[in-house]
């Protein structure tokens, strides 16, 4: 399966992604970072005008934590400057997944500049293979 295929795959099965087929007629995924960097690398998927999707891999729920709320805050600016409709911060855990969805979920409670468009995942890193 070819890698639009998959970010197409990974966005509605995974994701639950409910965007009509139009929307993925233009899909982007770029990388930011390097490996072995002290920062986890960020993958950033755009599908049409309407999806915003950042991700990157954690180590457990003390980083987690650390990371949601300015991958928030990044991920809602980008979404409002390119004009976008949802943004998701997909975080993949293959250590303690429950608790890094705890420790996600409760920094991603205490910001106020949310809003029901936006979304936390705790994925396994398996999950994006392929994309």
């Amino acid at each position: 399966m070819s890698a639009y295929s998959e970010t197409i795959r990974f966005a509605r099965e995974v994701l639950g992604c409910g965007c009509p087929e139009e929307v993925f007629g233009r899909v982007e995924c770029v990388f930011e970072g390097r490996l072995g960097e002290p920062e986890p690398r960020l993958r950033r998927i755009t599908i049409g005008d309407r999806l915003l999707i950042h991700v990157r891999q954690v180590e457990g729920p003390i980083q987690a934590a650390a990371l949601i709320p300015d991958m928030v805050r990044q991920g809602l600016a980008e979404r409002n400057a390119k004009g976008l409709n949802r943004f998701r911060a997909v975080l993949l855990a293959d250590i303690e997944p429950e608790a890094v969805m705890a420790a996600a979920q409760q920094a991603f409670e205490a910001l106020s500049e949310t809003d029901d468009k936006v979304h936390v995942h705790v994925l396994p890193s398996k999950a994006v293979a392929g994309i």
